[in-house]
Formats: C-alpha cells, sequence, structure tokens
C-alpha cells in the first residue's frame, strides 16, 4: 500500500528557515519538527523493547510522516503508512483501545486535564489507506506538567509529572 500524501508543509517550513527573514511569517510556530520516519523507529523509540505490543504495531507500520509544531500549545500529527487495509484497520483498533484506556486510567486518577486531552487525541482512517493520527497539547497542561506556572516560573513545591527512570 503507497504510503498517504503528507499534508503541504515544505513552502512554510522553507520559509522560516531562510536567513533573509527577519521575523517568522505568520503562522510559523516556534518550534516546527516535519519528518519521514520507519515503522522500526517505534521500536527504537521505544528503547527497543521487547514489548509484544510495540513489536505487533511495528510489523504493521510501514513508515510514518510526522508533523509537530509547539508554540503557546502543542500539535502532533502522524500519517502512518501501513503494509496493507487489514494492517491499518488493526492499528486503528489498537490506537483507539490505548487512548481510551490511558484516558480511562487518567479519569480514575483525577487528572480531568490529561483525560481531557485524550479524549480529543483523533485516530481516523486516511484517503487512499493508512491512518492519521492528531494530538494536541494546550500550552497551560506543558507547563503545569512540568511544575510550572502560566508564565512559566516554577511553582511552589510543585514536580513535574514525568519522573526520568534510569
Amino acid at each position: 500500500m503507497a504510503p498517504p500524501t503528507p499534508r503541504p508543509h515544505r513552502a512554510t517550513a522553507t520559509r522560516g528557515s531562510s536567513a533573509a527573514n527577519a521575523a517568522p511569517p505568520a503562522g510559523l510556530g516556534e518550534a516546527e519538527l516535519y519528518g519521514t520516519l520507519p515503522g522500526s523507529f517505534l521500536v527504537e523509540l521505544a528503547g527497543g523493547t521487547k514489548d509484544p505490543m510495540v513489536a505487533r504495531i511495528a510489523e504493521l507500520v510501514v513508515s510514518s510522516s510526522v508533523r509537530m509544531n509547539v508554540g503557546q500549545d502543542a500539535a502532533l500529527s502522524l500519517d502512518v503508512a501501513t503494509k496493507d487495509d487489514a494492517s491499518s484497520e488493526e492499528l486503528e483498533k489498537t490506537l483507539n483501545g490505548g487512548l481510551a484506556l490511558l484516558r480511562a486510567q487518567a479519569e480514575q486518577k483525577g487528572e480531568r486535564d490529561v483525560a481531557t486531552m485524550l479524549d480529543q487525541a483523533r485516530v481516523e482512517r486516511a484517503e487512499g489507506g493508512g491512518l492519521m493520527l492528531d494530538v494536541a497539547v494546550p500550552g497551560e497542561f506543558l507547563l503545569k506538567s512540568m511544575g510550572c506556572g502560566p508564565d512559566g516560573t516554577p511553582l511552589a513545591g510543585a514536580a513535574p509529572r514525568a519522573k526520568h527512570k534510569p
């Protein structure tokens, strides 16, 4: 199955990287990432894990076109090319099930902001095959997760949610 056609962003990225521009063009975020990754990248991203779920997802995915924009908020979009329609269907069910499980766990822990964010994440079939995954993270949530107030200053006694595990 051919990879889905990536959404047009090259012109914006090219304009944004030009040294001649004193200020970024309107709509260009503070940080952007675009690229295509092989399916095996998922296993590498998970630290080479032997988790059978990660391994199965890597088997279904041919490649992913990634677009990430971080400004006041963060947005991540993936256009995922799969091996065939059956792989797209299996991956769609797996990702939607995983999002539902994470959302339920967040609700159970009283993390309403996380649950709301996960509820708004979307996994849909792409025209021509494959999947599209879209996730948006509000800036306030990012700051709070890092133990910061709305102005970016550290909150008294706040600790980031993410814990580094050596």
